[in-house]
């Protein structure tokens, strides 16, 4: 055997780690590692050569002769000292990498830490109580992992460290639950994203994860379900979300159970607050980390604000209504109607007496989703009540509401019409009441105003009569309104003219009275609106036109401005009669001008919201008042 030249031993890996260098520092320490599981291994080579190499000299030495003996035994002498004198130096170096090692260890022991703090797994803030004197430097990356089971795990960066709490931002999770055993660690930073496709198609199916059923909660943990197909067990109404992942993230609910979702301040509904039944589905968009977007998809495939309505319910008086299925609703609340003005004159020259009509409930139209067996509460406001005394203003409706599980309307009353005795001045009409809380909220109609434009020969010297009938229930967020009525020219003593009741469908004309005695327009119509007259004889309008088809279930809204009780208009006002028809549905009634000495006028009935109209008078015994029209709620379902 022949002596073999020693190997080598690998040098120790630098520069060394700096614990002040954290992006590098996990680096070198896992260099540092894989080198002192290594060298061992090349020492003992390097120890086993010098022992080989001793034998061989020494096997030489006994095979010389004498003389060549004491020489060999010199040379073995001297590679015996030079073998130790490696061996010795590789000892050395040896101590000096397990020393530098032990201090990395030491260093790396300062990096690692435990927990038994219960902890959703999720992304946001994360407390945990842990051990004291680590080195956890503020946005550090750092990772708590389930000691129990390494797919739960929340990651983030070092948020606070103090004493023994430390609080991690959460960005990334893996698994679900709340962990009670936990061990912690600095981590390599997560890498930038990738570039990815700006488009194309993929090479294969694309097979999302179902997650797991958050915990029951207002805002579920959907993000950290593990899963992009989620299901929904609890009943509990949601009113949002944890943040997101990422803008852009998506989330497929299923549900198991029936439960409300509801719009918030970071969650917007498509179609408002809704319920959702067992096997509907939600889309869930984060628009950002904290605003989020729902989209139900029926699981009977039907629409989630269904338009085919099979049955109706109407509450005239305040009471309660129960919902007998479960679905989608609508509400159409209607607020109620003014009372127009009156006035009455004693007989003598020169007087002007005018009234208006009163004006129309606002009307609200919700849709919703109800529960069988949930209540909901109609409190049905009081209409106008009829002015009393022969000379009094109207008075207005008072507000109305409807309220409940995922709605919440209100619908005030119409205003009510006023009187004059002036001679000149512009006597306006009344506005209609507003409504809030719908999907469509609509003013009621109003009523149209008396004036005085001007008078020649001996018009000033006249006794003249005015009125204006009561506005319409709005329609398709038109307000139909009655006519204006004013005087001009040369007129007959005494001079009546009074304007017809607003259609849910059309305006009553305006009339101007330009000589003669009296002139009136007709009720407008559910379907056009009745003309205007500029008279200058004794003119009666004519009615607006019906519609053939329009209702409101279970409201009839067919008629012309006849005024009868199936018309959708208002009855006209006459110069020489003591009163008019009633209303149709939802409809003002005329004005009423009577000029008659000791007459006693006689008001019509206006539909339900609307407003009645004003009723003047010269040297009538009595002017009795009409209260508004009354409120309602109709349901569909």
């Amino acid at each position: 055997m022949a002596i073999i030249t020693p190997p080598t031993i690998d040098p120790a890996p630098l520069p060394a780690a700096q614990r002040g260098d954290p992006d590098t520092f996990s680096d070198r320490v896992d260099s540092l590692v894989t080198w002192w599981e290594t060298s061992p291994a090349q020492i003992g080579a390097v120890a086993d050569n010098v022992a080989h190499n001793a034998t061989e000299a020494l096997n030489s030495a006994t095979a010389a002769d004498g003389s060549a003996a004491a020489a060999g035994a010199a040379a073995a002498s001297a590679t015996n000292s030079k073998n130790a004198a490696a061996t010795s130096e590789a000892n050395a170096h040896a101590s000096e990498l397990a020393s530098a090692a032990s201090a990395t260890a030491a260093q790396a022991i300062q990096l690692v830490g435990t927990s038994s703090s219960s902890v959703l797994i999720g992304t946001g803030a994360k407390t945990y109580v842990t051990q004291a004197g680590k080195q956890w430097v503020a946005n550090t990356p750092i990772q708590a992992t389930d000691s129990t089971n390494a797919a739960n795990f929340v990651n983030g960066t070092v948020s606070s460290y103090g004493g023994t709490s430390l609080v991690i931002n959460s960005t990334l999770t893996g698994g679900s639950g709340t962990p009670t055993s936990w061990n912690i660690s600095v981590v390599g930073a997560q890498g930038a994203q990738g570039p990815g496709n700006a488009a194309g198609n993929a090479a294969g199916a694309i097979n999302e994860l179902k997650g797991t059923a958050p915990a029951s909660s207002a805002t579920p943990d959907i993000w950290g379900a593990g899963g992009n197909y989620v299901s929904i067990t609890s009943t509990t109404t949601v009113t949002g979300f944890p943040n997101a992942p990422q803008a852009g993230a998506r989330r497929t609910l299923i549900a198991q159970a029936d439960f409300s979702i509801t719009n918030s301040s970071n969650l917007v509904v498509r179609g408002g607050t809704r319920v959702v039944l067992s096997g509907d589905e939600v889309e869930i968009v984060a628009d950002t980390i904290s605003t989020f977007h729902a989209t139900i998809k029926r699981g009977s495939g039907r629409a989630v604000s269904s338009l085919l309505f099979t049955r109706a319910e109407l509450l005239l008086t305040s009471g309660t209504f129960t919902a007998k299925i479960t679905g989608p609703h609508r509400a159409y609340l209607q607020g109620p109607g003014g009372s127009g003005g009156i006035v009455s004159a004693a007989s003598g020259s020169g007087v002007t007496v005018s009234a208006t009509g009163g004006a129309a409930g606002g009307t609200a139209i919700k849709d919703f989703d109800a529960v069988a067996g949930a209540a909901y509460t109609f409190l049905a406001g009081a209409p106008g009540a009829a002015p009393t005394g022969n000379t009094s203003n109207g008075n207005a409706g008072s507000t109305s509401t409807f309220t409940g599980a995922g709605v919440s309307l209100s619908c005030n009353g119409g205003n009510g019409g006023t009187y004059s005795q002036s001679t000149t001045s512009v006597l306006l009409g009344a506005t209609g009441g507003t409504a809030s809380g719908g999907d469509f909220n609509y003013q009621g109609g109003g009523s149209g105003s008396c004036g005085i434009n001007s008078q020649t020969g001996t018009g000033p010297s006249n006794t003249n009569v005015q009125a204006t009938g009561g506005g319409s229930v709005s329609w398709q967020s038109v307000m139909y309104n009655s006519g204006n009525v004013s005087m001009t020219g040369t007129l007959t003593n005494p001079s009546q003219a009074a304007s017809g009741g607003a259609g849910v469908g059309g305006n009553s004309g305006n009339v101007t009275l330009t000589a003669g005695t009296s002139a009136v327009s007709g009720g407008g119509g559910s379907r056009t609106a009745s003309p205007s007259v500029t008279a200058s004889t004794t003119t009666t309008g004519a009615n607006g036109a019906g519609s053939p088809g329009l209702n409101i279930t279970p409201i009839n809204l067919i008629g012309d401005g006849a005024g009868a009780s199936s018309g959708a208009g208002g009855g006209s006002a006459g110069s020489t009669s003591n009163g008019n028809n009633a209303a149709g549905n939802l409809a003002g009634t005329g004005g009423i001008a009577c000029a008659s000495s000791g007459a006693s006028l006689v008001p019509g009935l206006p539909g339900w919201g609307a407003g009645s109209g004003g009723a003047a008078a010269f040297g009538a015994a009595t002017v009795p008042g009409m209260a508004g029209g009354i409120s309602f709620v109709i349901i569909l379902y």
